[in-house]
């Protein structure tokens, strides 16, 4: 069997080489293309690629989003983000929403060839200066700062619903004190989680209790 590949970019002509280089494989088949990211997760839910080269922004939701809502819902699924962009924060969030690998747009037609057979295949696969960038990132930041960084980036009723949590509300009691829906504040839980680099609402209401946060 080869490697069923749906392609996820809103630039046509970047598509069509990509589609046209992937061919050039013998055992590749791009069973799809697609601009927007909520077409490529309806898609694949219908073709079952085994890999799904997305980019990172794209109308219809991020490519972040969509890899993140592949993992939960398509597990099966592998996603290799390909990108213009290889900052250390876009790299870090694509690879905890569930992403496979991240490569670089301009990157030689093997290396992709090669990704796409390593995320097929479960492994994983990173750009060198996307992993540069991250080594980088990680050596010239202290963690103080890092963390005052990430806490910036959460809208105001991001943090009224961390103060609620960390205070040990449900989502049901935080959507009653803020009249807004449990789906609403699920949803306001997972981009806390994103922005802040965690894995659970624990490690969120810890974080929330250090810096002042909390009641």
């Amino acid at each position: 069997m080869g490697v069923r590949i749906l392609i996820c970019d809103d630039h046509p002509l970047f598509r069509e080489g990509l589609r046209r280089m992937l061919e050039t494989v013998a055992d590749f088949c791009v069973v799809a293309e697609s601009e927007r990211a909520d077409d490529a997760i309806r898609m694949s839910a219908e073709l079952r690629p085994d890999v799904v080269i997305m980019d990172v922004e794209l109308p219809g939701g991020s490519g972040i989003g969509a890899a993140e809502q592949l993992r939960a819902e398509q597990p099966d699924v592998r996603v290799l983000m390909l990108s213009a962009f290889g900052d250390s924060i876009r790299v870090k969030r694509a690879l905890r929403a569930g992403a496979g690998g991240y490569l670089l747009k301009n990157a030689p037609p093997r290396e992709v060839i090669d990704g796409v057979r390593k995320v097929a295949a479960g492994r994983s696969v990173l750009a060198l200066s996307c992993a540069e960038a991250m080594a980088d990132s990680l050596r010239a930041e202290p963690d103080e700062e890092r963390t005052r960084r990430k806490l910036s980036l959460l809208t105001e009723r991001e943090r009224e619903v961390l103060r609620l949590a960390a205070a040990g509300d449900s989502n049901a009691e935080i959507a009653k004190q803020l009249m807004i829906s449990e789906g609403t504040v699920k949803n306001h839980v997972t981009h806390i989680l994103r922005k802040l680099e965690l894995e659970d609402r624990t490690q969120a209401a810890v974080l929330a209790v250090r810096h002042g946060l909390a009641d």
